[in-house]
């Protein structure tokens, strides 16, 4: 599985790239539809990128199955709660942390690390719920056809 994910991480870094060209001319001729439709598809694939290098994260040889259990079998997380998961676990792990007796929820996980280490905690909780949230929501919105007029449901 681990090889697939590194597989179509490629290619949708190819493909952003790609994009980017696209954007770069459409701004260069001035044509503000090509640079509305570029902007909402690099958008949509700036989303799956951060979902497909979550994939690929779990699927590295740290993580074993029972680790990708706990960060991806509950269909009803979102993603944000599954980087979530896969930051609290991570942390566990570097930082000999038993989560197997304690959990994986971010208090727990918190409460057993140093001061430093709390502050990177929260620093990548607040780069998940801030930066790679916002993200996600935009391409949920551009895959339900909110291109042009965005709607808060």
């Amino acid at each position: 599985m681990y090889k697939k994910h590194c597989s179509n991480l490629r290619q949708i870094n190819y493909s952003i790239k790609e994009l980017e060209n696209s954007i770069k001319y459409s701004i260069k001729t001035n044509s503000s539809i090509a640079i509305t439709t570029y902007t909402n598809i690099h958008s949509f694939l700036t989303g799956a990128w951060i979902e497909v290098s979550l994939y690929k994260l779990v699927y590295e040889q740290q993580f074993n199955e029972t680790d990708r259990r706990l960060i991806l079998t509950n269909n009803s997380l979102s993603l944000e709660e599954k980087w979530k998961n896969t930051l609290n676990l991570s942390f566990s792990k570097a930082f000999g942390i038993d989560y197997t007796k304690f959990g994986i929820s971010s208090d727990n996980v918190k409460s057993k690390l140093s001061r430093t280490q709390q502050y990177w905690f929260e620093d990548l909780h607040e780069f998940i719920e801030n930066d790679l949230n916002t993200v996600v929501k935009i391409r949920n919105k551009i895959a339900h056809g909110q291109w042009e007029f965005a709607f808060n449901t």
